[in-house]
Parts: C-alpha cells; structure tokens; sequence
C-alpha cells in the first residue's frame, strides 16, 4: 500500500511496520526515525522532525541576523549569514572597529 506523491512510500510502509512490530526487525536506529504527518519525509530523530516541521509547514524564521534583521529558520543559516554576506560582514566589522575604539572608563 504506496502512499501516493511519495518516491519513500516503501522506507515509510517499513518504518510503520517496524514501529508496529509487524516485521519484526529490532533496528535501534530505525525506530528513532519520524516520519512527518505534513510530507511524509523520514527524519532521523524527533529533534529534527520538529525542527523540519516548525521550518517547513509552519514557515517559522525564529532567528535573526543581528545586523541586518534577516531572519532564519535554521541557526546554522544565521551564522553562515553572517559570515558570508558582504553588507553584515561590512556591518559587523564596522561595530567591532567602533568598539574597539572605545576605551574603558
């Protein structure tokens, strides 16, 4: 029974299965995996499938660049950002150098 509009419709029949009991199978690291109710992507954990969730079908941004007010659902995103990006580069080294130039009282 293939779910359809799901090129993983066999990884996930297993993976119900497994969780069901019905293969048999003990795999620890198949019963840690998730698999979204939204998509039906496999996840390697509930972490990132609530991670892949709240990003994804939600479309929540909660971190920001705090340079240039970008925001992002993925913190790694963020600081890659930051890192990248000539205007936030700019911008950080700019406030790194005006405080820099501020001496303690």
């Amino acid at each position: 029974d293939n779910l359809p509009g799901s090129s993983r419709s066999g990884e996930l029949k297993s993976l119900m299965d497994n969780k069901a009991g019905g293969s048999g199978s003990s795999n620890p690291n198949l019963e840690r995996k998730q698999v979204c109710p939204f998509c039906y992507k496999v996840l390697a954990n509930a972490p990132n499938l609530a991670r892949h969730v709240s990003a994804v079908h939600r479309r929540l941004k909660p971190y920001e660049c705090q340079f240039c007010g970008k925001k992002f659902a993925d913190p790694s995103a963020c600081k890659r950002h930051v890192k990248e990006t000539k205007n936030c580069i700019i911008t950080r080294t700019k406030n790194y150098s005006e405080l820099a130039k501020i001496e303690p009282s």
